[in-house]
């Protein structure tokens, strides 16, 4: 249901926003902040977009370290988050 949407959504909207800031960079030879000068209406596109990119960037070093840090957790045994190690044995059942 969720790809539905998310193609349409790429197709009319993110894809010519994306090839738009594509040529407007290669035309002006700019980055996202100053490419914006043509029209200085817009201009807050350009900080907006340095902001999303901020924050994604930092979205994904936070998913990047913690897969990093399971992977170096799962060499020990017992597993830490399994039913043998001592700090689980009271929430796991006898079965």
């Amino acid at each position: 249901v969720f790809l539905i949407p998310y193609a349409i959504m790429l197709l009319f909207t993110g894809l010519p926003l994306f090839l738009m800031e594509l040529s407007l960079g290669q035309y002006g030879a700019a980055g996202p902040i100053t490419v914006w000068k043509c029209c200085p209406l817009l201009k807050g596109i350009g900080i907006g977009m340095l902001l999303v990119s901020s924050l994604v960037s930092l979205y994904y070093n936070v998913i990047i370290a913690w897969t990093f840090y399971y992977l170096g957790m799962s060499f020990q045994s017992p597993l830490p988050w399994s039913c043998d190690a001592p700090q689980n044995a009271h929430l796991c059942q006898a079965q």
